[in-house]
């Protein structure tokens, strides 16, 4: 097993390239098919899934030229309608290429992902919208023949949202005689707005002086966790998808929000000149452990299906709980009351109490 090891403490400067996102690339790359012309891609990454995909447009007659990351998809003559075998095994994600094949040819012939598996399959969404749309799906061992003398626009359901269903349905409708309304269709921009949600509330409460940041902490606190669970609800299908079937998307979605409360919480920290990291009593570990508790808190009410009162009750009092915790971490005094309490674990209540009255020099 390789290891690599980081040492940091040394402060990192340049500028790097950001690239293109392959997820957004391919779908572009597959919807070219349906433009009987020249489409430009621009920022394109370099990478083997985008090079997959422009075998796949050659095979099927299509002139793609990619001059460093700027790509010209020449599509006015398509000749074949069969994706090579060879690609579909290398990229499980050629199968979005069907849905425009299908809305310009009314012809696709592709194979399963990976084989052809008993039950459940990743691409029964796929064919399902396909089907809906008027087209037959044909199979044959591993082979997969999707044809259509016409689409037709309908009604799309689907059980749970799919990226890749969604983009095909989308591809394949664009062609179609009438109008298509895709019901429970990805909606990722859904989850991008609530982290800008995030960003924009977490910026404009550190550009406060810090006096303000320091006397208004709970009640601004309490206000944006009021609005994201509004906007939590007013999402609700999203959301629920996102938390019960997200998996690495769930994971990474989490991530980013522990990873901007994280920082803003040292923002503030700074600020108000608190000596709580200083001090040792917050380490980026606790800091990482305290947020990514108290969002997973939030987000069981999502998974215990609670309603939005309801919700927001339990997250009101999960909130103060936090605080209780955030006021022994800021407050050197509460702090070392709590050491003190930690000390006397098995003394009955009323000792504890009188020990910290004590301490406190005499105050209740």
């Amino acid at each position: 097993m390789s290891v690599i090891e980081v040492q940091g403490l040394t402060p990192l400067e340049g500028e790097i390239k950001i690239q293109g996102s392959k997820n957004a690339v391919l779908p572009m790359m597959a919807a070219a098919i349906l433009h009987k012309g020249t489409t430009v891609i621009e920022n394109v990454p370099r990478i083997q899934d985008v090079f997959c995909m422009l075998g796949i447009l050659d095979s099927i007659g299509c002139k793609c030229r990619l001059e460093g990351n700027r790509l010209k998809i020449d599509a006015s003559v398509v000749t074949e309608t069969e994706i090579p075998k060879e690609f579909v095994k290398s990229m499980r994600s050629s199968i979005i290429v069907s849905g425009p094949l299908l809305g310009r040819m009314k012809r696709a012939v592709t194979s399963f992902p990976g084989g052809c598996s008993i039950g459940e399959r990743p691409i029964d969404l796929h064919l399902t919208a396909l089907d809906a749309l008027g087209a037959r799906v044909e199979e044959d061992g591993e082979e997969l023949l999707v044809t259509a003398n016409e689409l037709t626009g309908a009604d799309i359901y689907f059980p749970f949202p799919s990226v890749g269903a969604t983009e095909n349905a989308l591809m394949a409708a664009v062609l179609a005689d009438g109008v298509t309304v895709i019901h429970g269709a990805a909606r990722e921009p859904e989850i991008e707005e609530l982290c800008l949600f995030f960003t924009e509330e977490f910026d404009g409460f550190g550009k406060l002086p810090a006096d303000v940041q320091q006397s208004t902490m709970n009640d601004y606190a309490d206000q944006g966790i009021g609005l994201m669970m509004d906007y939590i609800y007013d999402h609700l299908a999203e959301f629920k998808t996102l938390v019960t079937n997200g998996g690495e998307r769930y994971d990474e979605f989490m991530h980013r929000v522990v990873e901007l409360n994280s920082a803003t919480t040292y923002r503030y920290i700074e600020a108000v000149g608190s000596d709580a990291v200083t001090a040792g009593r917050l380490t980026p570990e606790l800091m990482h452990m305290i947020s990514s508790a108290c969002f997973s808190g939030i987000f069981e009410a999502v998974a215990h299906d609670m309603g939005r009162d309801e919700a927001k009750a339990y997250v009101e009092r999960l909130c103060l709980f936090f605080r209780a915790g955030w006021q022994a971490i800021f407050d050197p005094q509460f702090a070392a009351l709590v050491d003190l309490a930690a000390q006397m674990p098995d003394a009955p209540v009323q000792d504890v109490a009188a020990r910290l009255v004590e301490a406190r020099g005499g105050a209740p």
